[in-house]
């Protein structure tokens, strides 16, 4: 939470009293891609917030050095996120796979790289689940684009630019907080109204059937 939220906001606006504006949020972007570059090596897994800040950062230079328009560096977080919440959104759309089945939405992806075969399990016995998992990737890919249509519409009708900068920092880390804060929120209550369920699910797919829940942090 510190390198990814606060640490940006605050080396933001200390950098921009000594320097240009787009060089303040060059640096201010650092903080976050050097975290997800240590949990990566740490755990040798790079979750999906850490592709979103890679990206937004490899963003941030091509468009820094392509020109000097600070209105157009604002919406370049938005542009990854846009292109985030399209993939989301893409998921749910209703495509089958070479083998016939219904293409599964993009929170099962992801969450199926730490456990495979018990999200399976969760997925093919529980409809719940299936609910919640294709739930969770309506909030991540409508939230995701609806921030780039409210940045843009910042961008375009605040006139001071500064004021602009203000605003879209704090939309973006808002939208991002907010965001993870409902997928847990949302995941703990049908987790726990459903923990018997899941008990069942893990002692039929288990032979010891330790019965373990499903983790909020792996949805």
């Amino acid at each position: 939470m510190f390198c990814n939220i606060v640490a940006p906001i605050v080396l933001y606006y200390v950098v921009k009293e000594y320097t240009s504006l787009i060089a303040a949020i060059l640096i201010s972007s650092i903080p976050p891609v050097v975290y997800a570059v240590y949990t990566f090596l740490l755990d040798r897994r790079l979750e999906f917030t850490g592709c979103i800040i890679i990206l937004s950062f490899v963003a941030t230079l091509i468009v820094a050095k392509a020109t000097d328009n600070v209105r157009i560096l604002l919406l370049k977080d938005s542009i990854v996120m846009l292109f985030m919440g399209s993939c989301f959104l893409f998921t749910l759309l209703p495509i089958r796979t070479k083998d016939g089945e219904r293409r599964r939405p993009l929170i099962f992806t992801m969450a199926a790289k730490s456990d495979p075969e018990r999200q399976e399990t969760l997925w093919t016995t529980l409809p719940w689940f299936r609910s919640l998992l294709t739930t969770l990737t309506w909030l991540w890919g409508l939230g995701m684009t609806a921030e780039f249509a409210a940045k843009l519409v910042v961008v375009l009708v605040i006139e001071d630019v500064n004021t602009a900068t203000d605003v879209s920092n704090v939309m973006t880390y808002a939208v991002l907080g907010g965001l993870v804060v409902l997928n847990y929120l949302i995941t703990a209550v049908v987790v726990l109204r459903h923990r018997g369920e899941i008990k069942v699910a893990d002692a039929t797919d288990n032979d010891d059937g330790d019965g373990r829940g499903v983790n909020v942090q792996e949805v």
